[in-house]
């Protein structure tokens, strides 16, 4: 029916992709990129009170990292994830854009 040399490589690349070095990568990927839409909404002119792509993308961003912080929580435990000091400052922060977005929202 199938190839079972299939499923040993299927095995070994989700082995892979959740090694600590690619999770490294990944996280610092995705920070790369939310730090350049941050930036980004930070230097357009705000004329107007209408949600512009940038925001739109930086929402996203947000919204993602939500859930990114969400598993690593699940996966360590709520006491080994609030032990790391850097992890209050990544909910800090994405409070703090949560609320400008809402604010954004109601302007």
């Amino acid at each position: 029916s199938g190839n079972p040399s299939h499923g040993v490589q299927i095995g070994m690349l989700l082995r892979l992709t959740f090694t600590p070095c690619l999770c490294f990568i990944t996280d610092a990927l995705n920070y790369i990129i939310f730090l350049m839409i941050l930036i980004g909404v930070c230097l357009i002119e705000q004329n107007t009170s209408e949600v512009t792509p940038w925001e739109y993308a930086l929402y996203i961003c947000v919204i993602s990292r939500i859930f990114i912080e969400l598993d690593n929580m699940v996966q360590q435990g709520w006491r080994r994830y609030f032990a790391n000091a850097w992890n209050h400052v990544d909910i800090i922060i994405l409070i703090l854009l949560s609320i400008s977005a809402i604010y954004k929202g109601y302007i």
